[in-house]
């Protein structure tokens, strides 16, 4: 990411967001962590790699319903899509949507490509 050491992954390979965590940890990372327009607009800057499908990025839900980075810590930024979070239930994932970068709340077992973000 700009201004950061971070290498980010943009990942076209589908999984459900359980093995995106598995697969960004094998990459030594995290599912990405989005902190600034900035960052938002670098990841957004790569997600025509996957096709017109909204790829995950590290921010969940938690049972009390408190919306957090996947690693815990409060959002420091946010880049909901209108009427979003959507809190049905089973919508505890986020995916950047493709064609404006917003973020949209979605069920995790969907297939989706996926953001891995690395510390170098």
């Amino acid at each position: 990411m700009p201004l950061e050491k971070v290498c980010v992954y943009a990942v076209a390979d589908v999984k459900i967001y359980h093995d995106v965590k598995t697969a960004c940890t094998h990459l030594g990372g995290i599912p990405i962590k989005i902190e600034s327009i900035l960052e938002n607009a670098f990841a957004f800057s790569r997600i025509e790699e996957f096709h017109g499908i909204g790829g995950y990025i590290g921010v969940v839900k938690h049972l009390n319903g408190d919306w957090t980075y996947a690693d815990g810590t409060v959002l420091k930024y946010q880049n909901w899509a209108p009427n979003e979070p959507n809190n049905k239930p089973l919508f505890d994932c986020t995916h950047m949507e493709p064609t404006t970068g917003k973020w949209e709340s979605t069920e995790c077992f969907i297939p989706r490509p996926y953001f891995c973000s690395v510390h170098v």
